[in-house]
């Protein structure tokens, strides 16, 4: 039992379970495998006793090392053996340290699954961060010092910065995807319906940042103690700054592989012209022709297309960046050729496009400009030249 427990433990960790078992149950678990430990090793000494076994007493040590395992394994191999003594004193033992050992794993069943009706899964995590108050009982405190018994979890009041509260449970009957309810560093709720999103898989939770660089959490990370200061679970959400969100999602989201910090410390997108964009648009830059032309974005609902307008017309144009970074309206001679540089048939990667001078050009969402208006590609698209363009056609 003692080794399924251990087992168990293990698992809870590597898999950062909100399934949390209370302290004072774990000794209890940990005292009747202890019994159970005993009364089977007992039980099997005088069964083997009873058995006139050489070296009795050494069959004692599997059930006290593996417990009913250790049983089975020793029923097994002396199960032809006939008994020439009392086997009643061994009987009793064995069963009932069977009954007890059921009578845990039921226990120990019990109290390691949340119950759905009292508590949601995402506030079981507290019973490993709460307090005990004057009557020893766990509890969790809001942002106002407010105490709440676990089972009272659902009612813990989010409170906004003016005095509005409402409960975790309210909150979540009227989420519904468009807005995010989120605690700001202060321990504050705030809403917005756009906000920069960080995920860490590996411990399963958020941290959101806005425009101007501020860090927002999820509810179901925050608590508070009795003075009201915000803390997470886990713990490591704490040590997260907007820098360390902001590189550590430049290295996983490739949208944001040419983002750049500004002198006031926020990051940012630039065009051709070094003019700022909040990376929350990362695909919607301005585009600039040779001749001072501006180029603005757009999605065109009857093409299912990204399309350009110019200040001077609505007319719709469609082009292609250069290899110096400028818009270039695509004309007649263009074309285009779907382009891998590992030569996968089922995998395309880029699209160049070229004209019959032998001119090279790129996709407008391929493109980034650093702040100085260098065209920033990504390597292998870099290297490609009208020769290799050819080859793959």
């Amino acid at each position: 039992m003692t080794i399924i427990t251990l087992i168990f433990f293990i698992i809870l960790h590597f898999e950062n379970s909100s399934f949390v078992i209370p302290v004072s149950m774990i000794i209890c678990h940990i005292a009747l495998a202890v019994v159970i430990h005993i009364l089977l090793a007992v039980g099997v000494y005088y069964d083997a006793k009873s058995k006139q076994l050489e070296e009795y007493k050494s069959y004692a040590i599997l059930p006290a090392c593996f417990d009913v395992l250790g049983l089975l394994v020793y029923l097994f191999f002396t199960r032809g053996i006939k008994r020439n003594g009392d086997k009643k004193k061994a009987a009793f033992l064995i069963i009932s340290g069977i009954i007890i050992f059921l009578i845990n794993i039921l226990m120990f069943s019990f109290i390691s699954f949340p119950a759905s009706e009292s508590l949601d899964r995402n506030y079981y995590k507290y019973l490993i961060t709460s307090y005990k108050n004057e009557n020893g009982e766990n509890v969790l405190y809001d942002k106002m010092g407010n105490e709440y018994t676990l089972n009272k979890a659902r009612d813990l009041a989010l409170y906004d910065k003016d005095g509005n509260s409402y409960s975790v449970l309210q909150l979540s009957h009227i989420d519904d995807g468009m807005e995010y309810h989120v605690i700001d560093k202060d321990g504050y709720l705030e809403v917005f319906d756009n906000l920069g999103l960080y995920y860490n898989e590996r411990y399963e939770f958020r941290i959101m940042y806005d425009e101007k660089g501020n860090l927002y959490y999820d509810a179901d990370n925050c608590y508070w103690d009795e003075n009201g200061k915000l803390l997470f679970s886990p713990k490591i959400i704490g040590k997260y700054t907007y820098e360390i969100v902001m590189e550590r999602t430049k290295k996983e989201n490739i949208n944001f592989k040419f983002c750049f910090r500004n002198e006031e410390g926020i990051y940012v997108f630039y065009d051709k012209m070094g003019k700022e964009y909040s990376t929350f648009d990362y695909d919607f830059f301005d585009a600039y022709g040779r001749d001072g032309t501006v180029y603005h974005p757009y999605y065109d609902e009857k093409e299912y297309n990204y399309r350009f307008k110019t200040d001077k017309s609505n007319k719709a144009v469609d082009g292609v960046i250069d290899k110096d970074g400028y818009f270039v309206p695509t004309e007649s001679d263009f074309d285009f050729t779907p382009y891998n540089p590992d030569n996968s048939l089922f995998d395309t990667d880029y699209f160049i496009w070229y004209d019959s001078k032998g001119n090279i050009y790129y996709d407008y969402f391929e493109c980034h400009w650093d702040k100085d208006g260098t065209l920033l590609i990504d390597d292998e698209l870099a290297k490609v030249t009208y020769e290799d363009v050819v080859k793959a056609w």
